[in-house]
């Protein structure tokens, strides 16, 4: 099967690896397939002179076939290079996309959050403006009946004081009446 073609699943780390560490992993790995390829040459080399391929052969055709080797070798590099460089595309793109997803979860959640506030900030306007209009009201009762009240004291007292007023009067007549008759039975 063709490594390229096949879809790959990669998991993204929650952080981006740095750019050295990059670099310094693709080095290591180039370190292992240099290794694999002199292993490769050494079994292959070994593999031909063992079969007799070697022998009798000129040192063209071992030219020619190190050659050929350094070629799928080469192409094998490039293939590992081009894999690595996607992943990293791919580590990049995925991670942006998980931020982007992120950050819109996170903004889902703070709008949901600022709706709650507000009706929770309506739901206590609503209830302080009828607790006020309640208390305006009960207010304005009040003044309306201390007013009839001091109305009503203002008259009773006057009344009461003309009745005293009108008594004393009388009594005073009264008495001024005796005093004459008396002045008069004197005389």
């Amino acid at each position: 099967p063709n490594l390229s073609k096949r879809p790959t699943k990669v998991e993204v780390p929650i952080e981006l690896p740095k750019g050295s560490m990059v670099n310094t992993n693709l080095k290591k790995l180039k370190h292992h397939l240099a290794g694999f390829d002199m292993v490769v040459k050494e079994r292959t080399t070994e593999c031909l002179s063992s079969n007799g391929i070697g022998c009798g052969t000129t040192s063209f055709s071992v030219k020619r076939f190190e050659i050929k080797m350094n070629r799928v070798l080469n192409e094998n590099e490039r293939l590992l290079e081009q894999i690595i460089t996607k992943d990293i595309v791919n580590i990049v793109v995925n991670s942006l996309v998980n931020n982007v997803a992120m950050n819109m979860h996170e903004c889902k959640e703070c709008l949901k959050l600022e709706t709650e506030l507000l009706n929770i900030k309506d739901f206590i306007e609503k209830s302080s403006y009828a607790h006020s209009q309640e208390k305006y009201t009960v207010i304005s009762k009040l003044k309306e009946r201390i007013k009839s009240l001091s109305e009503n004291i203002d008259m009773d007292k006057v009344k009461k004081d003309r009745e005293e007023i009108e008594t004393i009067n009388n009594e005073l007549d009264h008495r001024v009446s005796k005093l004459i008759a008396e002045n008069e039975h004197l005389k």
